[in-house]
């Protein structure tokens, strides 16, 4: 299964709440819309808005059979 991790900021002339609540909104229209599955279009285009909104969005794409798990060694 390959995880998607979104890190963006707030855009100044939303509330946190109202920032939240249209978050959720967009990805959930993104994700019912199966636009993750079609093709990266959808993605990349909601990601603009992320940028057009002043979030600075950062994306980390983790996939479970190409992950490393850095482990601290014990003596």
């Amino acid at each position: 299964m390959i995880k998607v991790l979104v890190l963006c900021g707030r855009p100044m002339h939303l509330s946190p709440r109202a920032a939240e609540e249209w978050l959720r909104e967009e990805v959930g229209r993104l994700l019912t819309d199966a636009g993750i599955l079609v093709d990266g279009a959808a993605c990349a285009a909601l990601l603009g808005d992320f940028r057009l909104s002043g979030m600075r969005p950062s994306v980390v794409v983790a996939d479970d059979e190409r992950s490393v798990v850095l482990a601290e060694r014990r003596a």
